[in-house]
């Protein structure tokens, strides 16, 4: 179980959109520790994601954004935390980036893809709780013939997030949503006229259209 001071999400506001990763200190408790308490003590905030590697990964954490620099909250660097039930079976997996085993420090990436040719070569210690479109669209950027960024993408705030704001978050939204599409839409209504034109209905099937269009569609043929 999960106590108070391990936070269960970090969210990175980036200068594309947030990204929540949901934190596995199950499986890497120092990991997961080094990262939050970074975003905790505002390390990350400025820092680019200075690699992207489309249909690879996207890495950051970096606060020189050559790729070399950053540091650990235990050192310069700390041990690896490789656990056999967490592999890159997907996009969304949060890493560490590191120069060889147990150099892990402040670097990590995000998976764009399945990369089990990292298996047992990096620690695993998240996924994308939400944020995944930002991702994917951070995936996209144009980048030079070295992998970084043409236009920079900066992490510009990282803090920590209690799972049940996510969820309190989630809720509000779901609700707000569903109340603006009962306000906003109704279903089409199928029509059958009578009268001296003898016209008979064709069925259409229902859909829905805006409340400030017609709500009934007329859709006849005479007989």
């Amino acid at each position: 179980m999960i106590s108070s001071d391990q936070p269960s999400c970090v969210t990175l506001e980036t200068s594309q959109g947030s990204i929540v990763i949901e934190l596995y200190w199950k499986h890497a408790p120092r990991t997961c520790r080094n990262f939050a308490e970074l975003a905790k003590r505002e390390y990350y905030n400025g820092v680019p994601f200075h690699r992207v590697i489309r249909d690879f990964m996207i890495q950051g954490g970096d606060p020189t954004g050559t790729g070399r620099g950053g540091a650990s909250i235990y050192g310069r660097y700390f041990e690896d935390e490789i656990s056999p039930e967490l592999k890159h079976t997907g996009a969304g997996i949060i890493s560490m980036a590191n120069s060889g085993p147990n150099t892990n420090g402040s670097q990590f990436f995000i998976t764009l893809a399945p990369t089990q040719w990292l298996d047992g070569k990096h620690t695993i210690f998240g996924r994308v709780k939400s944020g995944m479109q930002v991702v994917k669209r951070l995936g996209m950027i144009e980048t030079d013939p070295n992998d970084r960024p043409v236009e920079p993408i900066v992490i510009n705030r990282a803090y920590l997030t209690p799972f049940h704001i996510i969820h309190k978050v989630v809720d509000v939204l779901c609700s707000f949503a569903e109340a603006v599409a009962n306000y906003c839409f109704e279903p089409a209504l199928d029509i059958c006229f009578t009268g001296r034109h003898k016209t008979k209905p064709e069925r259409i099937r229902p859909r829905h259209v805006a409340r400030d269009r017609p709500a009934t569609v007329y859709k006849w043929s005479r007989s």
